[in-house]
Order: structure tokens, then sequence, then C-alpha cells
């Protein structure tokens, strides 16, 4: 899977310290600033590390889709699994996904 002549790599934001990793809050942010839940009730809620959860909330990462329902599910459908699509992550991983299948 190599990069066709010219082509930027994508960044890899997972290989970069947090702190150096760009925050664009997320659909989810807003849901628990809006309703007043704290992120790691949220994760209690969902049953998973708190710190996923502010990796959601800031962007950093997207959850995988098992997680994108969960939090659909959750949410009743304030942050429904289609919302992960938009983030500049999700559009990354998305790109990355069709050059693999496009060879």
């Amino acid at each position: 899977m190599g990069n066709k002549r010219g082509a930027k790599p994508i960044p890899i934001y997972g290989k970069l310290p947090a702190n150096k990793r760009p925050i664009s809050r997320t659909l989810l942010h807003f849901y628990l600033q809006q309703h007043a839940i704290s992120r790691s009730a949220f994760a209690r809620k969902m049953g998973c590390n708190p710190n996923m959860v502010d990796y959601w909330c800031d962007g950093r990462c997207v959850p995988s889709l098992l997680y994108a329902f969960m939090i659909e599910k959750v949410t009743e459908g304030g942050v429904p699994a289609a919302a992960w699509l938009g983030t500049d992550v999700g559009r990354m991983q998305w790109a990355r996904a069709q050059e693999r299948i496009s060879g």
C-alpha cells in the first residue's frame, strides 16, 4: 500500500503524543455537555475506559462500528452512528480504506 507519486501521506494521529493531536470537538462532546453528563459517567454506561470517551469527544479517534452503534443506543439517537463519518479522523480512515480497496 505505497503512496502514489505526489500524494501526501495521511497523518496518523495515533502515533502522535496526546498533547500534539488536533482537537476537534465531536457531536458526542456537545451531547454530553448539553445533557450535563460527565465523560466518566458516560464511560460507565458504555462499559468502556473513560480515556476512550475522551478521545471520541475530542475527535482524536473514531469509535469502532460496535461502539458507534452502542453510543447511538445509549444516547437514544442523540449521537447517531453516522455522525462519526463526518470527523476528520473518520474521513482519513475512509480515505485509507478506499486507497486499499482501489489498490
